[in-house]
């Protein structure tokens, strides 16, 4: 597509632009059918971006994610990847997002967002209102989500859900 640059998907993944790119669809969906709020679910690098999206914006409620890559920076400094130029840090948003409910579900056998980067995301958060993060034995950044996300999909978080502003 035009304006799509091959920056956009290697270090710029997160880059302001794409992440204003994902707002403006939710803004068109609120548009669209009128709801109030969101609950984001985001895979791998989907997880940085449905923090990024939670931390620059108000109306959303709760994010979920699956083999997260909560902290990029992290992420590269971990694997000794170069740093993603351009990208940013869900970090950048920790006092908001420390008030949203989260559920991190991480791989235990996952080599490619290893489950430290999830645990440099919780320290650095700090006093997070509801974090939970669950390693589930056998899955690897590929396999078993398929079979593991459905258990989890409907399960409450536990602890009470942010004020919605209905």
């Amino acid at each position: 597509a035009s304006g799509c640059a091959s920056t956009l998907w290697t270090g710029q993944r997160f880059s302001p632009e794409v992440v204003d790119s994902l707002g403006q669809a939710l803004d068109r969906l609120k548009a669209r059918y009128g709801n109030q709020g969101f609950e984001l679910v985001g895979y791998s690098g989907g997880g940085a971006l449905a923090l990024l999206l939670a931390g620059r914006r108000e109306d959303v409620w709760q994010v979920q994610t699956l083999a997260g890559n909560l902290s990029p920076a992290e992420w590269a400094r971990l694997l000794e990847l170069t740093p993603l130029e351009g990208s940013l840090e869900p970090l950048q948003y920790r006092e908001r997002l420390a008030r949203i409910p989260q559920r991190h579900l991480l791989g235990a056998e996952d080599r490619q967002v290893p489950a430290g980067v999830a645990a440099f995301y919780a320290r650095q958060l700090g006093e997070a209102r509801c974090l939970e993060q669950v390693s589930l034995p056998g899955v690897t950044h590929e396999r078993g989500w398929q079979q593991a996300w459905p258990s989890w999909r409907q399960r409450s978080l536990a602890c009470a859900p942010v004020e919605r502003k209905d």
